[in-house]
């Protein structure tokens, strides 16, 4: 399927998901692709949307057979006129990351930490979000992966000022290089600000819980 909607990046008519012995999952095969010298995967946002929607799909049709199976509610007989119905059924499992019953599923730990015999409503909320002009996408954009940033682009970054000489960096055809960043950051900030009894920026926390949003632009 691969070869055959994307020809421009298999040349040879191969490299499909399936079309060797021992393929990896779709989840490997993605990391695979996201993570090659080739940059065309990482730069392709109809790409990256294609096969967000193909594993999305995958998953539903294998729940909805193993519902099928089981006898449980959700799952479709067979015989439903649409065909949407009648494959991938009417139950969405919450292990698909965003969809309403993983929500569901999240917020109980949520609601758990707010009982009042617990710890109560909550204090503060902390909004963390990715900035474009963040140095090291900078550093990437212009140089290739894995690149530092220079002095001239911690100061940009921080002052949001770019070099009269240097055009605005393309930040929409980078799209791991956005998320690599933003969990980075993340990552540091819960292990410096989010330490359970211990004074830190935000106070003496006693436990915390946090979503990520994605805002989709530029579609």
């Amino acid at each position: 399927m691969d070869a055959k909607l994307w020809p421009v990046v298999h040349p040879y008519g191969t490299g499909s998901l399936l079309s060797e012995p021992g393929s990896g999952l779709p989840h490997k095969h993605a990391k695979n692709r996201l993570l090659l010298i080739q940059s065309w995967f990482r730069k392709s946002a109809l790409w990256g949307f294609w096969f967000l929607n193909r594993i999305i799909v995958a998953e539903l049709f294998f729940t909805n057979r193993k519902r099928q199976e089981a006898g449980r509610s959700g799952a479709s007989t067979g015989k439903e006129e649409d065909p949407v119905t009648r494959v991938y059924g009417t139950a969405a499992p919450s292990s698909i990351p965003e969809s309403t019953d993983w929500w569901k599923k999240q917020q109980k730990d949520l609601f758990a930490m707010s009982d009042d015999a617990e710890l109560g409503l909550m204090q503060t909320m902390v909004t963390v979000t990715a900035n474009d002009n963040s140095p090291e996408m900078l550093a990437a954009i212009r140089r290739g992966p894995f690149a530092t940033p220079t002095k001239d682009e911690f100061i940009e970054y921080l002052l949001k000022r770019k070099p009269r000489d240097k055009a605005r960096p393309k930040f929409e055809n980078h799209s791991l290089e956005h998320v690599l960043s933003f969990q980075r950051r993340l990552h540091h900030m819960k292990a410096k600000f989010m330490i359970r009894n211990q004074l830190t920026p935000l106070g003496i926390l006693q436990d915390w819980w946090d979503r990520t949003l994605r805002l989709l632009d530029g579609m």
